[in-house]
């Protein structure tokens, strides 16, 4: 038992936020990306707070390369292995990054090309293996979780043994003292019953949030973390294909899976009765009107994760039409500018940019609104699943030191109840 509370602290302290920055790792590289394209394709000098944004992006892919791998086990040297490789090439796609930067404000046309390939080894290279990463340390967390919740049946079937032979040993000493009852024995066959009951009580507490609580908190997680990365992807894409000024780009076909990940993982949420049963729990939680504050606010996020994922369709829509009519500077607005239809510059209904009463939000707009209601709702069911963990860790507290402690009495009370009996005999 103190082994398996030790363990469940190591998986909460070290495995589970190693998968948590292998995770991140994968945003901050790709986010990166999608930055360093958006800055390559926006006319004239790129914007500081662009440059700010790519610079802290490639900050933090750096340190959570080594957070991933931080506290990795000697038998995890493959992980070891993709964090080095990714810690190797990230300088290899900083320095095509800024060649293309440079050549393209010298205004030569090989900038594109840079750019081109500096996303491709991003895309090809280093992308894979964060997404390895990621999935291997993902299913550690799985793995350590379904292993250190299921039940001890040793420590259990020794603690049934002692009080089978606690019995055999009041049916012989009956047998040859003719007294049907002895306080001692009485007595320690009481604590055995006590530490039974309580290592079975947690392990039964340690399964059932083990096994159903941390299991069923896990699946909005991982679906809504697997959006997020497509989300991500499909948004390199959208940006890239600006870069290389690709007419016949249809934005509509990456878009069509990416949307169905997105709502089904937005329906892993909602659905989750794991996550309602955390928020419940929550100790400053407040209620009104019958609705939890925590779950008032998972459905305002889950709600504008809706409304910008088909905000982000409809500025696709105009995208297209905007590539397809051979209107770069519009498709490059709708594409890149982040305050267009958020602070009243938009593009009306026609797609024409400009201001008007039937405004749309721009691509870089609608997918910003979502990113950020993902990464909340990821951060929700994360803490969700981390209770379950902590939850699970609290149970075992004292039960090795009570059960120990219960054992030494018993064997002090056989002790008494046995010594009058011998006397007897001496």
């Amino acid at each position: 038992v103190s082994n398996r509370q030790s363990e469940l602290n190591h998986l909460l302290t070290s495995t589970e936020p190693m998968s948590n920055s292998a995770h991140k790792l994968y945003m901050s590289l790709s986010l990166a990306d999608t930055i360093a394209t958006t800055g390559f394709v926006q006319a004239g000098v790129e914007p500081e707070n662009t440059r700010e944004q790519y610079l802290r992006a490639i900050d933090s892919a750096a340190a959570e390369a080594t957070s991933a791998v931080l506290d990795s086990d000697d038998d995890e040297e493959y992980l070891r292995q993709l964090a080095v490789q990714i810690q190797r090439q990230l300088p290899v796609y900083t320095g095509l990054v800024e060649a293309a930067r440079t050549n393209n404000r010298a205004g030569n046309a090989v900038g594109a090309a840079y750019m081109s390939n500096a996303s491709a080894m991003m895309r090809d290279e280093i992308l894979p293996a964060a997404a390895s990463l990621f999935r291997l340390s993902s299913n550690n967390v799985s793995e350590q979780q379904d292993q250190l919740t299921r039940p001890q049946w040793v420590p259990l079937s020794g603690l049934v043994a002692a009080l089978l032979f606690l019995g055999l040993a009041q049916y012989w000493l009956w047998r040859i003292s003719r007294r049907r009852l002895n306080r001692g024995f009485a007595a320690a066959t009481v604590m055995m019953v006590v530490a039974l009951l309580w290592v079975s009580g947690t392990n039964v507490y340690t399964w059932h949030l083990g096994n159903r609580g941390f299991t069923e908190a896990s699946t909005p997680w991982d679906s809504l973390t697997q959006a997020r990365i497509d989300a991500q992807r499909t948004r390199t894409e959208e940006i890239l294909a600006l870069v290389q000024r690709r007419t016949n780009y249809n934005p509509s076909l990456e878009f069509s899976s990416t949307n169905k990940h997105i709502s089904a993982a937005l329906d892993d949420y909602s659905n989750s009765s794991a996550l309602r049963t955390a928020a419940e729990t929550s100790a400053d939680e407040e209620v009104v009107d019958g609705v939890s504050s925590d779950d008032a606010a998972d459905s305002s996020t889950i709600d504008e994760a809706r409304t910008a994922l088909q905000e982000w369709d409809e500025a696709k829509a105009h995208l297209l039409r905007a590539l397809d009519s051979g209107n770069y500077e519009q498709a490059l607005a709708l594409a890149t500018d982040s305050t267009m239809g958020a602070q009243g510059s938009g593009a009306d209904s026609t797609g024409t940019a400009g201001s008007g009463t039937n405004q749309t939000m721009s691509s870089a707009a609608a997918f910003e609104k979502l990113d950020a209601a993902l990464a909340t709702l990821i951060a929700n069911a994360r803490d969700s699943m981390r209770s379950y963990l902590s939850e699970s860790l609290a149970a075992l507290n004292l039960v090795a030191a009570a059960v120990s402690l219960l054992s030494l009495l018993s064997v002090l009370a056989i002790w008494l109840g046995i010594r009058p009996r011998m006397v007897e005999y001496l």
